[in-house]
């Protein structure tokens, strides 16, 4: 039997190989600052983040692999963005050993290629059975946690939170 893979996670790591050659178009260009450089960054990561959030895998070597993409952006991303609302980089003492700041904007990008990685190993493993199954639990449950509501029940959310923001701020429509 051939294997099926799951067109979402191969859709998903198309986009991110095209991210990633957008990441180091823009860290590669020779008069960039470290603004930047931390703006790509972040740019790069923060998506990554958000997206292994929002997996719900079931084997243990998924929930690393997602545990690893959330929380490896997230530490990058904030320690760039400190260094860069604290004065920026100071690469004076890389200098004087010989690396400059495009060797170490190179490398960044260089390991960057990780998160790529990770996406194809992500396509290949969320399309296991055992991970398609968990899925389409969680889907069904879902569906049917929602599906016994009438729209007039899903309506009056939508009307008291109307109504509170109309008492808050005081005008009437």
């Amino acid at each position: 039997m051939e294997k099926q893979f799951n067109n979402h996670y191969g859709i998903r790591m198309l986009i991110l190989i095209i991210t990633w050659f957008a990441f180091g178009g823009t860290l590669l260009v020779e008069d960039i600052n470290h603004k930047t450089f931390t703006s790509a960054l972040i740019l790069y990561l923060l998506p990554i983040a958000i997206d292994y959030n929002s997996h719900q895998p079931k084997l243990d070597k998924n929930k690393r692999r997602k545990a690893f993409g959330i929380w490896s952006a997230a530490l990058v991303s904030t320690i760039f963005l400190g260094i860069s609302f604290f004065g920026g980089f100071n690469f004076t003492s890389l200098l004087t050993v010989g690396i400059g700041f495009f060797t170490v904007k190179f490398a960044f990008w260089v390991i960057s290629i990780t998160y790529v990685f990770m996406a194809a190993v992500d396509w290949v493993e969320y399309s296991s059975p055992e991970e398609y199954n968990h899925r389409e639990i969680i889907r069904t449950s879902m569906r049917e946690k929602y599906s016994n509501d009438s729209v007039e029940e899903r309506s009056e959310f939508y009307k008291e939170i109307s109504n509170a923001s109309v008492e808050r701020t005081g005008t009437d429509k």
